[in-house]
C-alpha cells in the first residue's frame, strides 16, 4: 500500500516537473522590469550614431537593441555626362540592430554605433535618370529600442543626438 502511494507521489511530481518547463519553454514577452539606468547617444563626424548605457531589470533572456536614426542628408547629383550638381537637402533613415546579448544578474552593459543612413526617400536630382550621392548628414534624430522574447520592453527617445 505504502508503495502505490510513493509512486503516485513521484508520478505526481514529474507531472509537475514537465508542466513547469513546458510552460517555461513557452514563455513569451518581458521576463523583468527593464529601466535605463544610464544611456547616452551621441552623433559621430562620419554621419553614424552612437548608444551606449547601462539597463537593468532584465531577467536572464537575451536581449536585442536597435538603434533607429534620421538625418538630412547633402546629396551631389551626376548627370549622364558625369556633370555635379548640387541637390536640395533629403531626409535619410537608417537602423542597426545588435545581435542577440545575454544580460547578467538583469544587467546590461551596451555600447554599439548605429550604420550611417545610406538611404534617401526620394531622388532629390533635378532629373529622375541622374544618380544622387550623398555627400554628408547631420543626424536629426535617433530612437533606441530594448527588444527581449520579439517584444520591445523600453524605448529611449526620439531624442537629438548631442
Amino acid at each position: 500500500m505504502l508503495r502505490k502511494i510513493g509512486m503516485y507521489a513521484v508520478l505526481s511530481l514529474i507531472v509537475v516537473a514537465l508542466t513547469a518547463s513546458v510552460a517555461l519553454a513557452a514563455r513569451t514577452g518581458a521576463t523583468g522590469n527593464a529601466q535605463f539606468k544610464s544611456v547616452s547617444i551621441t552623433d559621430n563626424d562620419d554621419g553614424t550614431v552612437n548608444a551606449s548605457g547601462l539597463i537593468t531589470g532584465l531577467g536572464s533572456d537575451l536581449v536585442t537593441l536597435q538603434l533607429i536614426t534620421s538625418g538630412t542628408a547633402f546629396v551631389d547629383c551626376t548627370n549622364k555626362g558625369g556633370q555635379l550638381v548640387e541637390a536640395q537637402a533629403q531626409t535619410a533613415d537608417a537602423s542597426t540592430t545588435t545581435a542577440p546579448q545575454r544580460p547578467e544578474n538583469g544587467r546590461l552593459v551596451f555600447d554599439f554605433d548605429s550604420t550611417a543612413p545610406t538611404t534617401l526617400t526620394s531622388n532629390p536630382c533635378p532629373n529622375g535618370n541622374w544618380t544622387p550621392t550623398i555627400t554628408s548628414i547631420d543626424i536629426t534624430s535617433a530612437t533606441l529600442n530594448v527588444i527581449q522574447n520579439g517584444e520591445t520592453v523600453l524605448t529611449y527617445g526620439p531624442l537629438n543626438p548631442q
